[in-house]
This record gives structure tokens, sequence and C-alpha cells, in this order.
């Protein structure tokens, strides 16, 4: 693979291109970032222990961590651990990866004052969220956009912010960045690559 092009978010492992890798184990790749999903949530929030706070000083971001209002434990038990997620990411000077279904006021109102990078992996919303989430100075990464009003507005105002991932798809980064491309008539791999370096501050 190469350099080209970069990754935001992914779950495999791979070599030759800038890629952030989210795992909840040890460091596996050059820029990884430590999950704690919201679903895999406990029932009952337990403050997790310093070991994971000496953990994520070894990572170049944590997440992705987030809100989902269809699958994990109920929407008050994700929050406080969301809470408690974000205080720790500031405190260790990381940014996030944000993980949100149907929450997004919610996510919005727990970033509030959170000084450091956030990224909405896997945008699938509409053009007014997007607008949002971009004027509040977040990143936002695709992995497909099939809303023409959300492609119109990137080929009109650009893809400050935004970057491409490939998720758990199992596609390569470089299909993703060459579909969405032709997509928005636009090369992406550059701006990929920008966005990466941005988002981690590399």
């Amino acid at each position: 693979m190469s350099l080209n092009c970069a990754d935001m978010h992914t779950h495999r492992t791979g070599e030759g291109s800038f890629r952030l890798l989210s795992c909840g184990s040890s460091k596996l790749a050059e820029y990884t970032s430590l999950e704690f999903h919201p679903w895999s949530l406990p029932d009952k929030f337990e403050s997790p222990q310093e070991e994971f706070i000496l953990k994520l000083k070894e990572f170049n971001a944590l997440g992705e961590i987030g809100l989902d209002r269809l699958r994990g434990p109920e929407l008050g038990v994700q929050r406080r651990y969301l809470d408690f997620l974000l205080e720790t990411a500031q405190a260790c000077k990381k940014p996030v990866v944000i993980h949100n279904v149907r929450c997004e006021s919610e996510v919005i109102s727990a970033l509030r004052g959170f000084p450091n990078p956030v990224l909405f992996h896997g945008f699938c919303g509409g053009v007014s969220s997007l607008e949002r989430l971009l004027e509040a100075g977040y990143f936002v990464s695709f992995r497909k956009i099939s809303n023409a009003e959300v492609a119109n507005f990137l080929r009109r105002n650009g893809l400050k912010n935004t970057g491409i991932e490939s998720d758990d798809s199992g596609v390569d980064i470089e299909v993703v960045a060459q579909e969405l491309s032709v997509i928005l008539e636009i090369d992406v791999k550059n701006n990929s690559i920008e966005t990466f370096k941005r988002f981690l501050s590399i």
C-alpha cells in the first residue's frame, strides 16, 4: 500500500499508510487509538482503573468512545462513561474519536469545553449536521457518501477538517479514496493526509 492517503479510523492492521488503528489492547501500530466502545460497556458505571489512564498515555488518541441510542447499556450509563473518558482525554491531552448513533445533541453537550481535537467517525448524517460539526471545529470522516446534498456541500465548501476511513469494512483505504474522489470530483488523497496530521498534531 502506498503512502499517498490516510485512514482516519480503522480496526484492521496493515502497513504502508497513515492509519489510526482503533483497539483495546497494546499499541499495535505507529498510530493507535485506545478504544472504549459504548457497545462493550457494563450495565452499571464502574470507574476505570488507574491502569487505563497509564495505558492511554502510550496511545495517540482515545476512541472510539461515545453514545449509541440503539445498542449498549442505558444511555445514562453511556453518558457517565463518556464524561469520564473526555475528562481523562483532556488530562492526558489526547484527541478523541467519537462513535455517535442518533445522539448528536447529547454528544455535543458532553463535548462542551473539551479543548482537544474531536473526530466524528463514520459520518452519515445530512448537511445541517455536517455544517454544525464543522463550524464547531470538529473533524469528520467518511467511508462512503450516499447523500447528494452532502456531496454538493463538500464540493462547494472544500474538505477542511474532513477525512476518510475504512472502519471495519475490510475495504482498502485506497479504494475508499478512489470512490470518494469520483463522487466529490476532488482528489481526496492529499487532503486525507493533511487532515490526519492535523487531528493527531504530527
